[in-house]
């Protein structure tokens, strides 16, 4: 029952060539054995019908044995290796040159490296050219140019994440590497002289998350085997949150992170048992403050010492810290012991007895790992994993170990009551990774237990109203997956989160009822929840794809059944905080080859929910249901129109023929890919389409006169959907733009940024509207009066009044190049005089009239612009041009504006008037001498067209 298969390796010149590595291995939350009975490698000649088994007399290493890793040689299929974990003092590599059936050993773990911890690693790799090439994957990787029998260390512990688990060999390039390691991938395109490291892998898994109080705040964490790190939630700058945004602040396998809550470039972080380090930004220190070695409950002054009573501090891998929320200079650290120090780390009191189960059974970790001893701290046991004390009762402390204990103090640590036999349900001894006080009532608090470590996926979330002393089970049939993490709403005491190891539930009835949240969030283990409360975010640290911000949790505290069943129901709009986006440090033109983090969006977040059956839903398999019902329920009364006797309606035949036809039948008969037109077109043509389709929901921004500022338009889905206004008013006219320059979805575009405010939302759907304010915050880095505000506000008004009276002309002047254009054509169309005849006609006189007139509205109009389209960079000599370069120096700042900046937009109002007269004049005189002619020749535009339809007659 401890034995299965550890690897599985083919020939690559005969599919029915198996060699298979069996290991006898077994694993507690306390231990592991690697090694036994079980374990051995077997080969088929069959396809795995039958098997035999290689044993020492084929050349494995006598006794028993553990895990084997296994390659072949695509270049030469005889060549077969295999590295053996082995009973006695080292493990040992092997190769075959008979295709398997004998090997012989090629090097020895005490002189060659050729791996080091066989539990974790067992990976070989052969060139695919050169069978005499064989990679072994370990905390290194090291290569072997001669069969195996000397081994150098080729990814040394120095540019490259340590601890190998995958490598492939380009079989065409065997120069061209990629390997994937603890800390990512890495390509070498040399045979691994250099690395290139991957940026762009979304990637990270979490244990822990913090959060903050800084603006923007910042998000802390620690990474399995890639320490631990400070980020930003967001960035004002442009290009989205880096890589090079984040900073570590400790090393080695990353848990909790705790900012100092006075000082956020401070704090603490740890690695694996209980290295505990104090670090400062400013300085760069990282000093470690882990607890003494050992404590002596009989006389402390004893501690860290090997006398007789001591005890030996035994801490989790991921062991617990908090920071009393009273107290912020106060912090504990959890051992078997809960320690305390009130002056950063320098100095630790122990306040409680061990509050594990002290089994000596379970702690035996000086002897983990079988063949090959692993002590690496992981398996440590009997240990506390979390410490929560309450922020609303000073000394309230709640503590969880690994062992399954709860243990409860309200007097600081001087007493404690162990409260794990109140909890109904749980087996004993069940991991206790997380307990949160309640932000409401001091007696309240929230726990999780994980029992997956022995196999029991069952979720376990309970409450106490009562210190401990009674608790109620939070688990519904809803819940999917292990439990892992809880928290409460400090707002909502009935909006709870809990993360499972297949993501995040919400609760908004106090844990009656559970929704899986899938929105923006994948099936990934959550193993931790922080609550940012000025901004009212969730985030969530998930053990696999990094950190996830849901933004603004204050609808979720107004959701009821009422509200969703409104046809429209607007919530409460959060305060839209305005920031200068200032250049992020590096190159402005990165390219794809990192992954850039979201930002929250830039302005107002107005979440609005719709209940519509005929709106789409967001998620595209509950859409497709909804279509497909709806489809069927077409279908059905097509057959019952027809088993009635009734002619069929075209309506329906229609409904009934589509929902009997694939989408590609529809999309062929649509014409898609026709050579009329090119595909490219043809998708951009059909995204517009789409988009024109789908339902939309209109937005209004009023100010707190009631001035209608912005009108918008946005699709929207069925349930809760989130608009965003950008915090910018309508834009000015524009000049006439060809279709790739229109703005869609009945937006204006954008103009100048509103001042900070009280503005109205008003959000229109159908008959159905609502309304709700919003404040405008302004940047917290700018000290500006209202007056230097609304300087400046004004004079971007009068920039887009200018704006506008530029527009104004012209399209006068483009509606006269226009009309004569078409009056040319039409006196264009009469035959030619009849030879001989020296008077020219009405139309043909006109024709010499009209096009000098056009040119003259050509000239004017590059007096006020020279088109989206001119040839070349044309000077700036013109208003619009004069206009764009004063708009672009107006719109730098949010403060009064400066004389040099009032300048350049008088100096564009003076070339506005400069052409005004003239374009005046040239109505007056040009354009009425024209309209005369037109009328002289009798030049009909617009001529009558006959009926559509005739009279009957024939």
């Amino acid at each position: 029952p401890t034995t299965g298969a550890a690897d599985l390796v083919m020939a690559p010149d005969n599919p029915r060539k198996l060699f298979a590595a069996l290991w006898d291995h077994r694993r507690w939350p306390w231990s592991f054995r690697s090694g036994g009975p079980g374990s051995g490698l077997w080969v088929s000649l069959d396809g795995g019908e039958t098997w035999q088994q290689r044993t020492p007399d084929d050349g494995l290493p006598e006794g028993e044995l553990g895990r084997i890793g296994l390659a072949v040689a695509a270049s030469d299929p005889n060549v077969v290796y295999a590295l053996v974990e082995a009973e006695g003092d080292e493990n040992l590599f092997l190769r075959s040159d008979d295709g398997g059936r004998t090997f012989a050993r090629r090097a020895g773990s005490k002189t060659q490296a050729i791996g080091d911890r066989p539990f974790y690693y067992a990976d070989l790799r052969v060139d695919p050219q050169d069978p005499d090439r064989i990679y072994s994957l370990w905390s290194l990787v090291s290569v072997s140019d001669d069969g195996g029998k000397t081994w150098r260390v080729l990814v040394p512990f120095r540019d490259v994440h340590p601890d190998h688990h995958a490598l492939w060999i380009d079989p065409n390039d065997p120069r061209r590497l990629i390997n994937g390691n603890d800390g990512g991938v890495y390509a070498s395109y040399d045979r691994g002289d250099h690395w290139r490291f991957m940026r762009s892998l979304p990637l990270a898994q979490y244990y822990h998350v913090r959060v903050d109080d800084d603006v923007p705040y910042h998000v802390y964490g620690g990474l399995q085997d890639n320490g631990s790190w400070r980020g930003p939630s967001e960035v004002w700058e442009n290009g989205g949150i880096r890589n090079q945004h984040w900073q570590e602040v400790f090393f080695g396998d990353g848990f909790d992170a705790v900012p100092d809550p006075t000082d956020s470039m401070q704090g603490w972080a740890m690695s694996q048992e209980g290295h505990l380090a104090r670090w400062n930004l400013r300085t760069g220190e990282r000093r470690s403050v882990r607890p003494a070695p050992s404590h002596c409950p009989d006389d402390p002054s004893l501690d860290g010492s090997e006398a007789e009573g001591c005890a030996d501090l035994r801490f989790n891998w991921n062991a617990g810290i908090a920071i009393d929320p009273f107290d912020p200079a106060t912090l504990y650290f959890g051992s078997q012991f809960v320690h305390k120090s009130t002056d950063g780390g320098d100095r630790w009191t122990v306040i409680s007895p061990d509050l594990t189960t002290d089994n000596p059974e379970w702690q035996k970790q000086a002897r983990s790992g079988g063949l090959t001893l692993d002590v690496t701290g992981a398996e440590n046991f009997t240990t506390i994993v979390s410490i929560a004390p309450s922020p609303l009762e000073r000394g309230l402390l709640w503590v969880g170990t690994d062992d399954g204990r709860i243990q409860v103090s309200r007097d600081g640590g001087a007493a404690w009551t162990s409260v794990e036999g109140n909890v109904p349900g749980v087996p004993a001894n069940t991991w206790v990774p997380k307990i949160a006080p309640s932000r409401f009532d001091p007696a309240e608090a929230f726990v999780v237990f994980d029992d997956h470590r022995r196999s029991n996926w069952t979720p376990y979330v309970y409450r106490t109203r009562d210190y401990g002393r009674t608790w109620t089970s939070l688990a519904t049939p809803d819940l999917r997956g292990y439990a892992l993490s809880v928290a409460q709403d400090p707002v909502d005491r009935d909006l709870l989160f809990l993360g499972t190891e297949f993501g995040l539930y919400v609760s908004v009835d106090g844990g009656g009822h559970w929704l899986h949240w899938t929105h923006g969030l994948p099936t990934v283990a959550v193993k931790d929840l922080a609550i940012q409360e000025r901004e009212s975010d969730l985030v969530v640290a998930t053990h696999g794809r990094g950190l996830y911000i849901l933004d603004d949790l204050a609808p979720l505290r107004e959701l009821t059944p009422a509200a969703l069943e409104e046809p429209l129901h607007l919530f409460p709009i959060s305060p839209a905080q305005q920031y200068r986006v200032r250049q992020t440090p590096g190159t402005r033109f990165p390219g794809a080859e990192e992954f850039r983090g979201q930002n929250e969006p830039y302005g107002a977040v107005i979440t609005v929910a719709f209940a519509d059956d005929s709106l789409p839903w967001a998620e595209k398999k509950d859409e497709r249901a909804r279509q497909e019902a709806l489809r069927a329920e077409r279908r059905k009364l097509a057959k019952e129109s027809s088993a009635a006797g009734e002619p069929e309606s075209p309506a329906a035949a229609r409904a009934e023929a589509t929902a009997a036809k694939p989408p590609a039948a529809e999309a062929a008969e649509a014409g898609e890919g026709s050579e009329e037109q090119p595909a490219e077109d043809k998708d951009k043509d059909k995204d517009k389409d789409k988009d024109k389709a789908k339902p939309k929901a209109k937005v209004e921004i009023r100010d707190a006169e009631g001035e209608l500022l912005r009108t918008f338009e946005r699709p929207i889905h069925r349930g809760i959907d989130r608009l965003v206004w950008d915090l910018r008013r309508d834009d000015f006219k524009q000049p006439p733009m060809d279709d790739e320059g229109e703005n869609e979805g009945g937006d204006r575009g954008q103009g100048p940024e509103v001042p900070p405010g009280t503005y109205s939302v008003t959000v229109r759907y159908g008959d159905h509207e609502a309304t709700a304010p919003v404040e405008v915050v302004a940047d917290p880095r700018f000290d500006l009066t209202a007056e230097a505000r609304r300087a400046r506000w004004q004079i971007l008004l009068r920039a887009g009044k200018l704006q506008d009276r530029i527009v104004d002309a012209i399209e006068r002047l483009q509606r006269v190049e226009t009309d004569v254009d078409a009056i040319l054509e039409r006196a264009s169309d009469e035959a030619p005089e009849a030879a001989g005849t020296d008077a020219k006609s009405p139309r043909e006189e006109l024709r010499e009239v009209a096009a000098p007139v056009r040119r003259r509205a050509v000239e004017l109009e590059k007096r006020l612009w020279h088109g989206e389209h001119a040839k070349g960079i044309p000077p700036d000599t013109d208003a619009w041009s004069s206009l764009g370069k004063a708009s672009w120096f107006l719109s730098s700042a949010w403060g009064e504006p400066t004389a040099a900046e009032v300048a350049y937009l008088e100096r564009a109002e003076k070339r506005l008037d400069a052409v005004l007269p003239d374009i005046d004049r040239f109505f007056a005189e040009d354009v009425a001498a024209l309209r005369a002619r037109v009328r002289a020749a009798a030049v009909e535009l617009l001529p009558e067209e006959p009926p559509a339809v005739g009279d009957g007659d024939e």
